[in-house]
């Protein structure tokens, strides 16, 4: 069938036989496209937000001076902190981030020599984590963006993760600090003069409303790298042995172990 004359009315039942949806119409020798401009161009498309690739050298570029922008990386990932400026341009307080992947002094605190490195080996779980925060700051922030990637230590030449940093490990370290600050609450505490240091249990201690009481341990972390007071129920009054964590449980010397309050002595 042929296309209806310019300028006369279709009823619908015939227009639905008519292509007017065609991708390209010629006119003369021009192809115009029915798609949005990007999706017909030829030429090179500009990189998706995040997936552009440094070399540590290239990052380095990026400190704020002569009309570049100020990025900086954690854990490879790059960011543009422009907007903060007043934090990481030259000279200010936190200048020695700008331009490198400092991910190793954001938990050490090291603004030269070794701490400016993204070698995060030989870092306990509790200082890995912090980086882990950091990490999470810019990635959700509200004004950094992410650029890309830096090749090296986190990531390889096509931009996959190496696997160097235990993401993993965390996430389920921090799900067993969530189960077992359910199952051990902390314990109130105060320092007098007199009496010294003094721990005790309540409905709501440690910030986690429940219908017991509890009585007060010294819970000792599995790495024994931390220690703190814990509220164990009337059910596990008589364990030794941390849930979740495999820590221990120790009732507080001079002190029963169905007490509500313990004194602490100093050891």
């Amino acid at each position: 069938s042929r296309s209806p004359p310019l300028g006369i009315m279709v009823p619908s039942r015939v227009r639905s036989w008519v292509n007017l949806a065609t991708a390209f119409a010629v006119v003369g020798n021009v192809a115009l496209c029915a798609e949005p401009p990007e999706a017909c161009s030829d030429g090179p498309s500009a990189p998706a937000p995040g997936s552009q690739l440094f070399t540590p050298e290239e990052l380095s570029a990026y400190k704020g001076e002569a009309g570049q922008k100020l990025y900086l990386a954690i854990l490879g990932d790059v960011f543009d902190v422009s907007a903060g400026e007043q934090h990481y341009a030259k000279g200010r307080a936190y200048d020695h981030f700008a331009g490198t992947d400092s991910s190793r002094a954001f938990t050490t605190g090291e603004a030269n020599g070794v701490g400016r490195t993204d070698d995060v080996d030989n870092l306990s779980m509790n200082e890995l984590g912090a980086i882990a925060d950091w990490h999470n700051f810019f990635a959700t922030h509200e004004v950094y963006t992410p650029v890309g990637k830096v090749i090296g230590r986190h990531y390889d030449a096509d931009g996959a993760p190496t696997q160097v940093f235990p993401w993993k490990k965390l996430a389920e370290e921090k799900k067993n600090a969530k189960e077992l600050k359910v199952l051990l609450p902390g314990c109130n505490s105060k320092w007098s003069q007199d009496e010294g240091s003094v721990v005790w249990c309540t409905m709501k201690s440690g910030g986690v409303q429940r219908d017991w009481i509890g009585f007060p341990r010294l819970l000792t972390y599995a790495n024994g790298n931390k220690k703190r007071c814990a509220c164990v129920p009337q059910d596990r009054v008589s364990e030794r042995v941390a849930p979740a964590i495999g820590g221990t449980l120790e009732v507080y010397e001079g002190c029963d172990e169905r007490a509500e309050s313990c004194r602490v002595y100093q050891k």
